[in-house]
């Protein structure tokens, strides 16, 4: 593939991705990434994904394959999670408060 000259000074990874030869700007997946929840083991954390989305918590990476990510917890305190997302979105990471 072949870059414009203008074009150089994108940070093409982090910031743009390839769409039919066009440098095209990633998307944001969620605008909120901190949430609280009760730790009782009922209450829980829903939102959709884009397909092909992983998840990175507790030194472990699981392909989210319905593209909804789910958390429930009994434990109390902060949950942080790491998601990677398809080239057409930024990654992000999301902070889940049990109280």
């Amino acid at each position: 593939m072949e870059v414009s000259a203008d074009q150089y000074r994108l940070d093409i990874d982090a910031h743009f991705y390839v769409l039919d030869g066009v440098v095209t700007p990633k998307g944001t997946v969620l605008d909120v990434t901190d949430f609280t929840i009760r730790a009782d083991g009922v209450d829980k954390v829903s939102f959709a994904v884009p397909a092909g989305t992983s998840v990175l918590h507790a030194g472990e990476i699981v392909a989210i394959e319905d593209d909804v990510f789910e958390f429930i917890t009994e434990v109390l305190g902060d949950h942080r999670f790491s998601f990677q997302a398809p080239a057409a979105f930024h990654h992000f990471e999301v902070t889940i408060h049990a109280v």
